[in-house]
């Protein structure tokens, strides 16, 4: 039941979320349209909440000092096996692990978190290889600092919230939370306001002086086509992080709800470990089957059902987290890929 929910809320939020953007780009799309009819540059000015956002090209100074707070706070409510018998911290100051790699459980919410800046890592490629980082007359090795440190912003970003899933508890879910709905909406305004792809501002004029969206506009018509590849562009980022929205939400009710004696007095790793020593858990099942103890049935799995001729699915084999999140940034960084290099050829 709740994983219904949580599909039709996640449909439901990024639509509106996509209706949010609309509302946003129309009248930037109209004062570009508007330019270009009238033979001016081709720019729109920036909000000045971008100033602020744009402080500095590594990161922003909403998220980014947010997510470090989080992450302190994980660290002073985290215990640490080492300092239990420490009389001044008393078991605690403890940095939380972000991920479990090896463990099955909540796979598709880590690999939704990695696949929301696959976008961002292309940016970054994309900087690296045509050398448009305007700090590029600093040095190679300065420039190349600069993408690593850049990176590891990404890496504090993302780590509060796959901190927050793998303590789970209501504090910790109640931080991930406001801190996703907050990245949330300051996503929606940066990517509306401040920075899109086909409509340039004032700085990025002074850098191409418009020529790709004259191109675009050109090719595209003054419609609203050039509006719709943007959303499309934005779909599965839009996607990913209404996922996470409702989640998240969803694991704090479960987690408020299931407030057992025994689940506290376990660790993580503890509970991984009763799990995997269930019978019926994917690990006992494949020691079962490899020493033969077990018969070999046809998989009740609906996806092998309907497609067993072209994967023979196994209902003793999963993919580990670092794996589905490996998979799945690399689909939405083709998908990106895509795009991109679509907008390249109409060129």
């Amino acid at each position: 039941m709740l994983s219904w929910i949580t599909g039709i809320a996640t449909l439901l939020l990024a639509t509106s979320t996509l209706i949010i953007k609309w509302a946003i780009l129309k009248p930037i799309h109209e004062e570009i349209v508007e330019k270009f009819k009238k033979a001016q540059p081709i720019f729109f000015k920036q909000h000045s909440i971008c100033r602020i956002i744009d402080l500095r090209a590594e990161f922003n100074l909403f998220t980014f000092p947010l997510a470090c707070f989080i992450i302190l706070l994980f660290t002073i409510t985290t215990k640490r096996v080492s300092f239990q018998g420490s009389k001044y911290c008393k078991g605690y100051i403890g940095i939380p692990i972000p991920l479990d790699i090896f463990a099955h459980v909540k796979r598709i919410l880590a690999a939704v978190i990695f696949a929301i800046f696959a976008d961002e890592l292309l940016d970054i490629a994309n900087d690296a290889l045509n050398g448009s980082n305007p700090s590029s007359n600093q040095g190679v090795v300065i420039v190349y600092l600069l993408q690593i440190l850049r990176v590891f912003v990404i890496g504090f970003r993302c780590y509060p919230t796959l901190a927050a899933v793998y303590i789970d508890t209501w504090f910790s879910l109640i931080c991930a939370t406001l801190y996703v709905w907050f990245d949330f909406s300051i996503t929606i305004v940066y990517t509306g306001l401040c920075r899109n792809d086909f409509y340039p501002s004032e700085l990025d004029y002074n850098k191409t002086k418009g020529g790709r969206t004259m191109i675009y506009l050109q090719y595209y018509g003054t419609g609203s086509k050039l509006l719709f590849f943007q959303l499309l562009k934005d779909i599965p980022r839009y996607l990913c992080l209404a996922y996470i929205s409702i989640k998240l939400p969803i694991l704090l009710y479960e987690r408020i709800r299931h407030r057992h004696m025994r689940d506290k007095q376990l660790t993580r790793e503890q509970k991984t470990l009763l799990y995997s020593s269930l019978p019926y858990s994917v690990e006992a099942q494949y020691v079962k089957k490899l020493f033969g103890m077990s018969n070999i049935k046809v998989s009740t799995n609906r996806f092998s059902q309907t497609f067993q001729f072209i994967y023979a699915w196994r209902d003793d084999f999963r993919f580990s987290s670092r794996v589905v999140s490996v998979y799945t940034s690399i689909f939405l960084l083709l998908y990106f890929l895509t795009i991109q290099a679509s907008h390249l050829i109409d060129e």
